[in-house]
């Protein structure tokens, strides 16, 4: 909400409204297109979303409201309202484009040009954390992103780094399949005194970079470290942004929030390095599933053994121990180039810096890549009843996913000469841990199913993880292992017989 003391408005505007405003700013000027297009009678959702209407009656103050996230007004509308600022006194914007109510005063043009030129104006420091195990396929995923093409990557036991400017880190997060997180390098440092870490956090312009409406969780890990608490850190690094944030709200004060920010902390050897989380919820949430079973596999790690085991949609795939159905739901969104984020939303989307229409632009070009119309040759089954029918109502809540046979059966009683007339896939997460009563059955579970895949998919392709492997014959076979909810877990990767 806009208000100003008429004695502050030149003559010529104090007793006007602001369509007159509009006519008294010259003829074809930037002021007065953009007077016109901001104008509430004259725009609406197809320009945008906002809404700007005034008010003004002789001696009267004079009024503008907006309501819209200023984050959605383009650089040229934010403009506007700073070139009527010396005639208005003060700004104020209510409302929001998510619907939670707000208030907060619009910065100065010259935050504006600071996050046009620091944020959006050059190319920043990101870092992809996945799963040691799947960081040289996360790799690959990344070079093969239009946005991330020629830019020089390093890969790591814990992630990838890369280099770019905010649409690379848009596409990593709308393109990536094995990533957990996408982290943006924020400030480097080295800091061996709190009262030096403290002034480095309050000289941060944190106001570039977060959002004062969305709760701030702040972790910190150190390793060889002179500062070495890390609920100290943590809270240091809060209360230097809080000072550059006006109203910034810390995480735990907001338990139910449906969106929190997450900043990372990392010291080294006495050198901090603060990163801000682009994605929000993990990766591996997709949005995709209505319901879940215990213990499911993450979609990062189904994703990524598809993947190493060469999986591209044109052999049969067969779930017969689908639970969840994260092995089928990847497999479909990979057979029909879904992006992985393509129904969910991310933290970057409420940073100062966000623009949606680039944002929107890079969805348009992936959607352009989606093929909606390829087969898929994908059976699910699991014999309880409830964990197909958890699948079925994913499937039917997407169209891109409504192809995939759900069936309820037992991989004993499965013959695959009825399935293809050629070898396929077949993907194992047997049960597990919580996942199964009486662990002492496990041994003699998995010696069954190693037998039922000897005799009858020979010529297959197999995937398995568990946290103990079988006695299986295979050639060409592969190893890996990886970490699971703090579960050590192996997987196989070859060709039956």
């Amino acid at each position: 909400m806009v208000r100003g003391h008429e004695s502050v408005l030149p003559s010529r505007f104090r007793n006007t409204s602001l369509r007159e405003i509009r006519k008294s700013c010259g003829n074809g000027n930037t002021k007065k297109r953009w007077t016109r297009l901001l104008d509430g009678r004259n725009s609406g959702v197809g320009v945008g979303g906002w809404c700007l209407r005034s008010s003004a009656s002789p001696g009267a103050l004079t009024t503008l409201f907006c309501n819209h996230d200023r984050a959605c007004l383009p650089f040229d509308g934010r403009w506007f309202i700073e070139w009527m600022r010396p005639m208005i006194f003060r700004a104020m914007v209510a409302g929001s484009s998510y619907g939670m109510a707000m208030e907060k005063e619009i910065p100065f043009t010259a935050t504006e040009k600071r996050i046009k030129r620091h944020v959006l104006g050059k190319a920043h420091g990101f870092f992809a954390v996945c799963a040691p195990g799947l960081t040289t396929v996360c790799d690959s995923e990344l070079a093969a992103i239009d946005a991330l093409k020629g830019v020089h990557r390093d890969v790591s036991d814990e992630g990838v780094a890369f280099h770019g400017r905010l649409a690379a880190c848009y596409a990593a997060n709308l393109w990536c399949r094995t990533a957990t997180r996408v982290l943006m390098r924020l400030h480097t440092f080295s800091s061996t005194t709190f009262s030096h870490f403290v002034s480095q956090c309050k000289h941060f312009p944190w106001e570039l970079f977060l959002a004062p409406d969305i709760p701030v969780d702040v972790q910190a890990a150190t390793h060889h470290c002179r500062l070495h608490h890390t609920e100290a850190i943590a809270r240091r690094v809060y209360e230097g942004a809080s000072e550059r944030v006006v109203g910034l709200k810390q995480a735990q004060d907001h338990p139910n929030a449906p969106m929190l920010q997450r900043i990372f902390v990392r010291g080294v050897d006495d050198r901090f390095t603060l990163s801000i989380d682009s994605s929000g919820l993990p990766l591996y949430k997709r949005g995709i599933k209505t319901a879940v079973g215990r213990a499911p596999l993450r979609e990062t790690l189904a994703a990524g053994l598809l993947r190493l085991a060469g999986y591209d949609g044109s052999a049969f795939l067969l779930d017969p121990m689908c639970g969840s159905g994260t092995f089928s739901l990847e497999a479909a969104m990979m057979v029909r180039n879904i992006p992985p984020g393509w129904v969910r939303t991310f933290a970057f989307e409420r940073w100062p810096g966000f623009r949606a229409a680039q944002w929107a632009h890079l969805r348009k070009e992936a959607l352009y890549r989606i093929g909606f119309d390829r087969p898929l040759t994908i059976l699910a089954g699991d014999k309880r009843p409830e964990a197909c029918e958890r699948l079925e109502g994913a499937c039917r809540k997407y169209a891109f996913l409504k192809d995939i046979q759900v069936a309820c059966m037992d991989i004993f009683d499965i013959q695959p000469r009825t399935l293809s007339s050629h070898p396929g896939f077949v993907v194992l997460n047997p049960p597990y841990g919580i996942r199964i009563g009486d662990q002492t059955s496990i041994p003699s579970l998995y010696r069954e199913i190693a037998s039922k895949l000897t005799l009858d998919f020979s010529g297959w392709r197999v995937v398995w993880i568990s946290p103990v492997l079988p006695v299986l014959k295979l050639s060409e076979s592969r190893a890996y292992r990886f970490s699971h909810g703090g579960l050590l877990l192996k997987a196989v990767i070859g060709r039956i017989g």
